[in-house]
């Protein structure tokens, strides 16, 4: 059977449930202490638009990555809804 899943649709669930754990948090310093001990969090709540900031350079780093693997380019304000192309291999729907 074939793989119907994109490398983001894969992303996008592993990051839903990796953001299980920051979601049962009660919104408080702990879940910013939380988000700046894990840095790969931060970065894809950011990256999903969960949040607005990022709490680490570490953060910072991370998002970068996911922002080049996934072509968005350097901006780090630049999200999905922005952009004007998004490149054929990560597009979710055929145009």
């Amino acid at each position: 059977m074939p793989d119907i899943y994109t490398p983001i649709d894969k992303t996008s669930l592993r990051c839903e449930i990796m953001w299980r754990e920051y979601y049962e948090i009660p919104a408080t310093d702990e879940r910013l202490r939380y988000r700046r001990d894990n840095p790969y969090v931060d970065a894809t709540l950011y990256f999903w638009e969960q949040v607005r900031t990022l709490r680490s350079n570490a953060a910072k780093e991370e998002l970068r990555k996911l922002l080049e693997y996934y072509g968005v380019g350097n901006n780090l304000r630049m999200h999905w809804r922005g952009l004007p192309e998004i490149p054929d291999r990560v597009k979710l729907l055929p145009e």
